[in-house]
C-alpha cells in the first residue's frame, strides 16, 4: 500500500493536469487530509462542491482501486498521529476580554502558537531527515526567495553556510538571475521559499532546476500552489496572522528545524566549519567584545 506521504506527493505532482471537476477535489484533500480520513464520501464531495462520483475517479488517478483504499491511507496516517488537536484547539482558541489593543495581542499570541502547534503537529519527521540527508549530498546547495520571502532564505543560508560552505543565496541582482545560478545541474539542490502569492522568479527556478535534474525542496503555505507542483520534496506551513500579511513564525521554525537536523547529520566536519567561521568573524573584529 501507498505511504501518506507518497499519495500526498503523487498528488501534488498530477493536480495542474488533472480534469477540472477531479483538481477540485484533489485540492480539498490536499487541504484537508484530516476530514478525508474521517468524513462520509458525500460529506467529502458536498465540502469540495464536487459530485460525489469525482472522489472514486480521483482515487482511479492516484492508482486506488476504489476510494475506499485511497481513504484509508488517510485513516491510517490519523491513526498513527499522536498529538491531540482538541486540546490544543481548547488552549489556542481561549478569548480574552480586555480593550481593542489588547485583543489584538490576543490574536498575534494564538496565531503564532497555532501556526507552531499546526507545523508540527503535521511535519513528517522522515521527510525532514530525507530533506537533511539530501542537502548533505549536495554539490551546491542554492536557496532561494524573493520579495517577502527572502529575508527568510538569506536566514537559512547565513547559518548553513556556517556548517557547509557549498550554501549559496540566489539573489537577483542588476536585475539578472542567471549568473546565479548558470552551473545548476543534477548534483545540486535548490531550496525554494514561496508563500502565496508566490514570486515569479521563484517557480522559474524550480522550474529549471528540475528540468535540470535537481532536486527541489519547496516550502510553500499549500499543496496546490505552483511551487508545490514543482517540488520533490514538499513541507507546507500554515502563515495565518491578524495582521494585513501573512506569518514567517511557522517558516522560520520549519528551517531552525531542518537546520538542525543537517548540523546533527553532518558529523565533525560541519563542527569544524563553524569553528573556523567563528575564528575569521573574532579575528576580523565582527563581534562586539567588551
Amino acid at each position: 500500500m501507498q505511504s501518506y506521504r507518497e499519495v500526498q506527493d503523487h498528488l501534488t505532482r498530477a493536480h495542474p493536469g488533472l480534469s477540472p471537476q477531479v483538481r477540485k477535489a484533489a485540492a480539498y484533500v490536499l487541504e484537508n487530509p484530516g476530514e478525508v480520513a474521517t468524513l462520509s464520501m458525500r460529506k467529502i464531495a458536498a465540502a469540495a462542491q464536487v459530485p460525489p462520483p469525482t472522489l472514486p475517479r480521483l482515487a482511479q488517478a492516484m492508482g486506488f482501486k476504489t476510494y475506499e483504499a485511497f481513504k484509508e491511507v488517510y485513516r491510517r496516517q490519523l491513526q498513527e498521529r499522536s498529538v491531540a488537536y482538541s486540546e490544543q484547539a481548547g488552549r489556542l482558541q481561549q478569548s480574552q476580554d480586555g480593550k481593542d489593543m489588547a485583543v489584538l495581542w490576543s490574536a498575534f499570541r494564538q496565531a503564532s502558537l497555532s501556526n507552531i502547534e499546526h507545523l508540527f503537529a503535521t511535519l513528517d519527521y522522515d521527510t525532514v531527515s530525507e530533506v537533511a540527508r539530501v542537502l548533505i549530498a549536495a554539490r551546491t546547495v542554492y536557496v532561494v526567495g524573493m520579495q517577502s520571502s527572502f529575508a527568510t532564505a538569506n536566514y537559512f543560508q547565513y547559518v548553513g553556510y556556517m556548517a557547509h560552505s557549498n550554501w549559496v543565496l540566489v539573489r537577483n541582482r542588476n536585475g539578472v538571475l542567471a549568473d546565479e545560478v548558470v552551473d545548476l545541474g543534477k548534483d545540486d539542490v535548490l531550496v525554494a521559499i514561496a508563500i502565496q502569492p508566490c514570486a515569479h522568479d521563484t517557480i522559474r527556478l524550480a522550474q529549471m532546476a528540475q528540468e535540470r535534474g535537481a532536486k527541489v525542496i519547496g516550502i510553500t503555505d499549500s499543496r496546490t500552489t505552483p511551487l508545490a507542483a514543482r517540488s520533490d520534496f514538499v513541507l507546507t506551513v500554515p502563515c495565518q496572522s491578524p495582521q494585513f500579511f501573512e506569518s514567517y513564525v511557522s517558516t522560520t521554525a520549519l528551517l531552525e528545524t531542518i537546520l538542525g537536523f543537517v548540523v546533527a547529520k553532518s558529523g565533525g566536519d560541519a563542527v569544524q566549519s563553524i569553528d573556523r567561521v567563528e575564528l575569521c568573524r573574532r579575528e576580523l573584529g565582527e563581534y562586539w567584545d567588551k
